[in-house]
């Protein structure tokens, strides 16, 4: 007779079955907002289109230049583990090159296979940047590869700026080139 406590791998594996839920576009206590359902999804399009080592550029005339890519992997959340990425628009100033904007996110992607899934990604802007005019806003730290939000007010921002970057991206037709050519 085994213990209570104890789980058997089948009651293990019929737990674990069990369709994760992801909540969308609100501030629950000390949780960090995330992008809306339309958004991850332009966001979601971006991602599954990164090369084997997690980079893309999109060059479309006469827009900047958009590159993605990630940067670093096994982030804890509110939302659970996920992946960090940066999204920018850039330009060479002075051989230095400019970000107009970037912006960071952490991405818990709970699709496992199912692509057009995405109300089971859960994507948090962190960090925006725009060098021209010398601002950097971080709303989330990273100790230990744990996110704590340290400021709601400003993560809230971001998330409303990505958004409507993100609207625009699309808009601008980004998404239509990504079967292209890549860097």
């Amino acid at each position: 007779m085994r213990p209570e406590s104890v789980e058997t791998a089948v009651e293990v594996s019929q737990r674990t079955r069990k369709k994760p839920v992801l909540k969308q576009s609100k501030i629950i206590g000390d949780l960090m907002k995330i992008l809306d359902n339309k958004t991850t999804e332009i966001f979601c399009k971006l991602v599954d289109s990164l090369s084997m080592n997690g980079h893309r550029k999109i060059i479309n005339e006469p827009f900047l230049p958009l590159i993605i890519e990630r940067i670093w992997q096994g982030v804890e959340t509110p939302y659970g583990v996920g992946d960090q990425y940066s999204l920018c628009h850039f330009y060479i100033q002075n051989h230095d090159v400019m970000v107009d904007p970037e912006m960071c996110f952490v991405v818990v992607d709970k699709r496992y296979g199912r692509n057009d899934a995405f109300d089971l990604v859960a994507v948090i802007p962190y960090m925006y940047q725009l060098a021209s005019l010398a601002i950097y806003q971080a709303s989330i730290s990273f100790t230990d590869d744990k996110a704590a939000l340290e400021d709601a007010e400003q993560q809230k921002e971001h998330c409303d700026f990505a958004e409507m970057w993100l609207r625009n991206i699309e808009a601008q037709g980004f998404l239509e080139l990504i079967g292209g050519e890549e860097e």
